[in-house]
């Protein structure tokens, strides 16, 4: 062994002891013991992810059961808006010039957004 590939290994060494990593003495025991506490701690955290999946799983059909009364919800609110914006829209001279209308008045003189044909 050359003295760099001694410094390296002291350097290795110094290295692992301050990681907590170096097993020195204590041998295999101080290893189980480690790699012991890591399974249960590895274990813990898997149930919890499993059970954390089997929630969000339960959620999700629960919001399931309300997706189709969501999209008629959607549907009736595009047909009252089919129906009633282009009267909101024509109420005014800015947006009946916006849906390509005339803002005039008529004869018995009462403003009115009209579209005349050509």
């Amino acid at each position: 062994m050359t003295c760099s590939s001694l410094n390296l290994d002291r350097f290795i060494v110094r290295l692992l002891r301050r990681d907590g990593l170096y097993l020195g003495a204590e041998g295999n025991q101080g290893l189980r013991s480690r790699s012991s506490a890591s399974f249960q701690e590895t274990t813990t955290a898997h149930s919890n992810t499993l059970r954390l999946i089997a929630d969000l799983r339960e959620k999700q059909r629960q919001d399931r059961r309300w997706l189709p009364w969501v999209g008629l919800g959607g549907v009736v609110l595009a047909l009252v808006l089919t129906v009633t914006l282009p009267r909101f829209l024509a109420s005014n001279p800015t947006t009946c010039a916006l849906i390509g209308a005339t803002w005039t008045a008529t004869s018995t003189g009462v403003n009115a957004c009209v579209f005349y044909g050509e």
